[in-house]
């Protein structure tokens, strides 16, 4: 049999634990009241993203439809064709090398342009 002061003892040791497990309730209650908040906040900024995607889209479609990627070899139509046969004399073929360099420089200059114009257009232009 339990003498008087044990009882006491034991009362007292399980209200300590129910004390303690109503903390723990608390503490869970407000957690779980933070975590709907964040829930529902995250909840509004998926759907603000998803207009954003479907603006994006949209635009990029538009855009799309206005935009071209011309193929590297369409950009420069005509060949450069080879200095041995349309140099007479050095001064020709140094003016040859020159003219070959400037078109390649136009050739990079164009290519790199639809590049930029397709890029911020949102597509992949493969070249």
């Amino acid at each position: 049999m339990l003498t008087v002061q044990q009882a006491v003892l034991t009362v007292e040791s399980l209200i300590s634990k129910v004390q303690q497990q109503k903390q723990l309730i608390h503490q869970l209650i407000q957690e779980n009241e933070h975590l709907r908040q964040e829930n529902k906040q995250l909840r509004k900024e998926n759907e603000q993203l998803k207009y954003r995607v479907q603006e994006l889209e949209a635009r990029t479609k538009k855009n799309s439809s206005n935009s071209h990627c011309p193929h590297l070899l369409t950009v420069l139509r005509k060949s450069v064709p080879p200095a041995s046969r349309l140099a007479k004399s050095l001064a020709d073929r140094r003016d040859m090398r020159e003219r070959r360099s400037v078109k390649w420089n136009i050739h990079i200059i164009v290519s790199s342009i639809a590049y930029i114009r397709v890029k911020d257009a949102g597509l992949l232009c493969v070249t």
